[in-house]
């Protein structure tokens, strides 16, 4: 067989030869792979190391030889170790992983072929272990090392320390799963490794400080039969403390992961630890608690009336959750509940029927309760879940020809008229997802329930369908859908009545568009209209005439009335009278008064004329999508062109950013329909004929002046982008023809007006920022990125505008969000460069021809500087296929010659981000100490960047002979520059955060030369430094009477701050200011027995002194425990969680129950001391206000005309207690 040569060689072996590769080979292919492949990999090391097909071949080449058990020259083994260390000790993740996979691959092969290998005699293996054991290794791959050397030498175990700081690593996010994996491969490895992991679990159990950390490990013990028995046996002995968190966990892993156990939780843990857990603050225990009593994993194992009644506790105390992370499991858990009770019936018969029904109804009670009352979001939302799990298709189960749902007579509590009642309540609920859950409760309820309230809905929602509240709208519009769905006979009256009234108010809106803000406002019946297109059914003839002659044909009518409001020059601009003159003479006199006049009205036409063009996208949309084909091509063909239009129009021409945007939603329905409807190539209404178009216009620029220039080419991306989509492949990685035709065409420029080069930039950076496009741009990024770069510096504004709009979306795809300030956040250089490999030349280009006389170079540099500031810092190699030493250089040149400030700190910060601090330090000190030297001799521009790197070196440089050099030069050098030059603010500023860093750093720092500059006036405007130089200061300096009055200031008020006083320049107080001041004079008036608590309840109440209030509410709580408590409950409903848990602490440890030993839920606390004192619950009422939008927009005449509603101030607060809560507290007090 004739085998390729050189490298091409050796990446024919990652392909493989055949199937037959991977199980045996011939002698033939052994020899190539020993002789030829495997030396020939040997000698391309270290320059291939970075290379992707270097590294699949080195791994398949190992593997390979393991398979065929060939044995390796000892000399040759040595040479592979020493590669297989490096790349594991690579910077680079896939390199460092691919590493340890080699590994892998060598000792199975080396244990195939060595006879020694495991004993203490095997040279080969005895120098893995001395390499490999190595503290350069990072943590999170010595673990996989660990067991792989453990696996393959019989003398080799891994040490206490190793075991132990595993443990620590549970807590580390990063390094969390191999340590999970070490731990659990080291635990079965024999009784003497358990007996090591022993105390490190026992303690870990005993702290218990992160649940699911620990849950996750038990479950992994516990999922091992041969682990899951020695945890048993050991379970009392790990249970030794009395900690809740501790026991609930124990048991609930065990009962969940336990394969075929038959524990139940009673004969694990007591009563009172459950009942304990389910009042518990952390979330977490009670979701536990609930898994314990829910979850078991025999489904048949039965439920008790105890366990019913926790389950209930445990539910009515989780409503509030706020974390989906918690909500979703506890409703899983109803969920798996529900399954249980049913196969129970289904197996055992009527036994546990009456127990069942009884909590069954009962938890529907709370639930309706619920949502009767004022709940907040959060316990309306869960209750909703619970409602829907617990109506659903769970119980449509037969026991003896008898549904489950009927024997536990679920279907009379759901077609109850108080249910119903609730439900349709329950569609103008502020949250759609809500609504959502009430329609399809109602859906189940309809099956049960009566005709009669339909007609009653129908009749109530009709009347109040042109209500202009936002609020109101929102929930009419839901129950027309509901209406629709559940009682499509009376759809076509329904919109014989709607369309009527539409009728009317076009014709009253003729003479006068501005009544459609007040006396017509369309947009309520348009509305009315989406909703019920939205679920009619429209094969139907009937309900086709009813749209086509009361919903079509009025939306044409009212879309020619409305556009030239969203399409006028400034849309959110005045709406002047007809007769109103510009008159030059007058205009400083009458303009003034005319914009008052108008301005109220413009701006609610404007809203108006909004909202109707949202509704009317929506039903066209509606319209096209959900009508079937031979009506669209029959009898409403001629409609057809005209929503096209419509739509074309809108992202063409509007200039209503909320207007386009909207009908860009809808248009992407309308695309696909079309696209799907009409698949002959130059149909006029197929979305790819009117692409050509859009590209022939964005080419030869004809019809040009229609598209709106304002407002990043208004609508037109959004046009584009929305026929792409119809195209979108289903196949993630499968080619879109249509977008790269649109890519080609859109970084095409040469010959284009500087108009459309605006538009074909606009519209890239709206495909580029789409993530439906995610993977098919990939091909793109780099010539639209060098595009940007290269028209940044355009002359023309638009064009600069258009184009750093593109740069930064091709910066936010390739990199996501980030914080620039945190460096590692981004993708290191290697990864970039690779995956973008034209780049690094083109960055390097740019770099190099930087000249600061050259704007053109300047704003080039400039984008490339921030681009690279998105890099993770890397070591730097002279190996590396993508060599950064490159950069370094260019990107100093920049730093210290360009005339732009913007410029010089993105060089720096590019220098900061770019390169890690130490191998910086090495290479560059040398140049440092010589620009040191001449310092003086250096412009004002060179000396800031050059003090911003020192700042960043010293800051976070590890100590070296040369670092020491360079500290020394630099207080040499910057305090003979303060002495003897007139310096800026911003370079004083620079020199003072680098002695700052210094001294923070624990080095020495002489300030004398900065003493003196300040008693003499040098630095005297430096206000900006005062900060640091009080943090410099305020320690080593007694006598500050020449210091400039604000840093002098500044010192006295620091000397005093570990007293808990402040200096004001003439006299010390108490360092408060303002309100704290007024709170510490208010509480000890009231800790002298003097009457201020009114007073005192208003500061304690301010947003700003939420702390500090806690605090002081702590010692009051001991002198008028009422007055404290009620505050507090107060604190109990904040929004913030921790805010919440330090008030329930309060009361609980210093007054309510100090001997408890647990966190309890604030919620439970609440219910404690409302309880006890029955005014709190209208006492924080009170304080939970609601805001009215009193802005001249509004123009509240009356609540069904607010055009915004109210919004509550507080939406976690929830005052009232609801009587299961009172129920509930009642079975704890005792236990408490």
């Amino acid at each position: 067989m004739a085998h390729a040569e050189g490298i091409e060689g050796v990446r024919a072996i990652e392909k493989g030869f055949s199937d037959d590769w991977k199980k045996r080979c011939c002698s033939e292919h052994q020899i190539f792979i020993r002789d030829f492949a495997l030396n020939r990999l040997i000698s391309l090391y270290p320059a291939e190391i970075s290379d992707t097909s270097y590294l699949h071949c080195l791994k398949r080449c190992l593997f390979l030889l393991g398979v065929c058990d060939v044995k390796i020259e000892t000399a040759v083994q040595l040479k592979v170790t020493d590669i297989i260390l490096a790349m594991i000790a690579h910077r680079n993740d896939f390199i460092s992983h691919s590493g340890v996979e080699c590994l892998e691959a060598f000792l199975e092969g080396h244990g195939k072929t060595c006879q020694s290998c495991g004993a203490l005699d095997c040279t080969v293996l005895k120098e893995v272990q001395c390499k490999f054991n190595q503290n350069n290794i990072r943590e999170k791959l010595r673990g996989r090392i660990t067991l792989l050397l453990c696996k393959w030498s019989r003398s080799y175990e891994a040490s206490e320390e190793f075991v132990e700081r595993n443990y620590e690593n549970l807590y580390n996010a990063g390094l969390r799963n191999s340590a999970l994996h070490f731990l659990i491969a080291d635990l079965t490895v024999s009784d003497g490794r358990r007996q090591v992991h022993l105390k490190f679990l026992k303690r870990m159990i005993k702290n218990c400080c992160d649940v699911r950390v620990l849950g996750r490990l038990l479950s992994m013990i516990l999922k091992n039969n041969h682990l899951a028995n020695w945890f048993s046996d050991h379970v009392k002995e790990l249970l030794e403390n009395d900690k809740i968190e501790s026991k609930i966990l124990v048991c609930e892993s065990i009962i969940s992961y336990s394969v075929g156990n038959t524990f139940t939780w009673d004969q694990l843990i007591e009563e009172k630890t459950l009942r304990l857990a389910s009042i518990h603050g952390d979330d977490t225990v009670r979701l536990l608690a609930l898994k314990t009593l829910c979850c078991h994993p025999r489904v048949s194992m039965p439920l008790s009336e105890l366990d019913l009644e926790l389950i209930l506790h445990l539910i009515t105390f989780s409503m509030t959750i706020e974390s989906p992370s918690i909500r979703d499991p506890i409703v899983d858990c109803v969920k798996k509940l529900f399954s249980r009770m049913a196969h129970i019936l289904q197996s055992h018969g009527y036994n546990s029927l009456s127990s069942f029904k009884h909590f069954l109804h009962r938890l529907h009670d709370v639930c309706v309760v619920s949502l009767d009352k004022s709940a907040n979001f959060n316990r309306r939302f869960f209750v909703f879940h619970v409602l829907r799990e617990l109506h659903s298709t769970v119980f449509d189960g037969k026991v003896k020809g008898v549904t489950i749902y009927e024997l536990l007579e679920l279907h009379q509590i759901i077609s109850s008229a108080h249910f119903f009642n609730v439900m349709i309540r329950s569609l103008d609920d502020s949250y759609e997802k809500c609504q959502d859950m009430a329609a399809v409760l109602l859906l189940r309820s309809h099956k049960y329930g009566d005709d009669t309230r339909w007609n009653a809905l129908i009749e109530e929602t009709l009347q109040k369908y042109t209500v202009a509240c936002s609020k109101t709208q929102h929930g009419i519009v839901y129950k027309m859908k509901v209406i629709t769905e559940f009682c499509p006979q009376n759809v076509v009256d329904i919109l014989n009545n709607i369309g009527n009234r539409a009728r009317m108010m076009i014709d009253g809106l003729q003479p006068n568009l501005q009544s459609i803000s007040n006396e017509n406002p369309i947009h309520t019946v348009l509305n009315a209209m989406s909703a019920i297109t939205s679920k009619c059914d429209l094969t139907d003839p009937s309900v086709q005439r009813a749209a086509n002659d009361h919903v079509i044909l009025p939306c044409f009518s009212v879309m020619e009335m409305v556009n030239p409001v969203l399409h006028s020059i400034s849309p959110e601009g005045m709406v002047l009278d007809e007769d109103f003159v510009d008159d030059e003479d007058d205009m400083d006199k009458n303009v003034p008064d005319q914009v008052l006049t108008q301005k109220m009205q413009s701006q609610r036409l404007l809203v108006a004329c909004w909202r109707t063009i949202k509704a009317v996208s929506e039903i066209f949309a509606n319209i096209v999508t959900r009508s079937p084909d031979d009506l669209l091509r029959n009898d409403w063909s001629d409609h057809l062109p005209r929503i096209v239009g419509y739509f074309w129009n809108q992202l063409t021409e509007c200039r209503h950013r909320g207007a386009f945007e909207m009908a860009s939603e809808c248009f992407k329905r309308v695309c696909q329909r079309m696209k799907r409807q009409f698949t002959e190539d130059g149909h006029q209404l197929n979305p790819d004929k009117w692409l050509d178009d859009i590209l022939e216009t964005l080419d030869s620029g004809k019809g040009i002046h229609r598209l709106v220039s304002t407002r990043r080419s208004a609508g037109l991306p959004h046009l584009v982008t929305a026929i792409l989509a119809a195209f979108q492949p289903e196949g993630k990685f499968d080619k879109n023809e249509s977008l790269g035709r649109t890519m080609r065409q859109l970084l095409r420029n040469e010959g284009k007006s500087t108009a459309i080069e605006v538009h074909c930039a606009n519209v890239l950076k709206a495909i580029i920022s789409n993530r439906i496009f995610k993977v098919q741009i990939n091909d793109y990024i780099e010539d639209a990125l060098r595009l940007s770069i290269d028209r940044l510096p355009s002359s023309s504004w638009n064009l600069r505008n258009a184009y750093s709009q593109l740069f930064s979306a091709i910066t936010l795809r390739i990199f996501g969000p980030q914080n620039l300030n945190k460096l590692g956040t981004g993708m290191s250089a290697f990864e970039f460069f690779t995956t973008y490999q034209s780049l690094y030349s083109l960055f390097l280009e740019i770099l190099n021809k930087f000249e600061p006389s050259n704007q053109q170079s300047v704003d080039r540099a400039t984008a490339v500087s921030a681009f690279l500031c998105h890099i993770k810092p890397t070591k730097l190699s002279a190996t590396d296929k993508f060599c950064l030493k490159s950069f370094i250089y260019p990107l100093h040149y920049i730093a210290f010659t360009s005339h732009s400030d913007h410029t010089r700190t993105f060089a720096v910060k590019a220098i900061r981000c770019l390169f890690q601090v130490d191998s910086l330090a090495e290479l560059m000190t040398h140049e440092y100490l010589i620009m040191l030297d001449d310092i003086h001799g250096l412009p004002f521009g060179w000396i800031t960047s050059l003090c911003q790197i020192i700042h960043y070196i010293v800051n976070e440089a590890d100590a070296t002979p040369k670092l020491e050099t360079l500290l020394k030069t630099i207080t040499v050098a910057f305090d003979d520059l303060l002495e003897k030059k007139e310096l800026p603010d911003l370079i004083v500023y620079y020199i003072l955060s680098v002695y700052l860093e210094l001294k923070r750093g624990g080095r020495s720092v002489c300030l004398e030369t900065v003493i003196r500059c300040l008693r003499s006036g040098k630095m005297s405007r430096c206000l900006a430094s005062t900060e640091i130089l009080t943090e410099l200061l305020h320690d080593g300096v007694d006598d500050v009477a020449d210091f400039p009055d604000q840093l002098a200031k500044s010192i006295i008020q620091r000397k005093h701050q570990e007293s808990g006083e402040y200096s004001d320049g003439n006299t010390v107080q108490n360092k408060c200011s303002g309100d704290e001041l007024i709170l510490n004079k208010l509480c000890a008036q009231v800790k002298e027995g003097k009457d201020g608590w009114n007073d005192l309840e208003k500061i304690l109440l301010k947003p700003s002194l939420v702390q500090i209030s806690l605090q002081k509410l702590k010692e009051l709580i001991e002198i008028n425990e009422e007055k404290a408590v009620q505050v507090l409950a107060v604190f109990l409903q904040d929004e913030q969680r921790a805010v919440r848990q330090t008030a329930s602490d309060i009361i609980i440890y210093s007054h309510l129950l100090p001997k408890i030993n647990f966190v309890l839920f604030p919620r439970v606390t609440y219910t404690l001391i409302a309880s006890k004192y029955p005014h709190i619950p209208s006492f924080v009422q009170e304080r939970s206000s609601v805001q009215f939008d009193d802005s001249l927009m509004v123009m509240p005449t009356s609540l069904e005309q607010r055009v915004f509603e109210e919004v509550t101030q507080n939406t976690f607060s929830e005052p009232d207690i609801f009587e299961f809560e009172k129920e509930s507290i009642e079975s704890f007090q005792k236990l408490l």
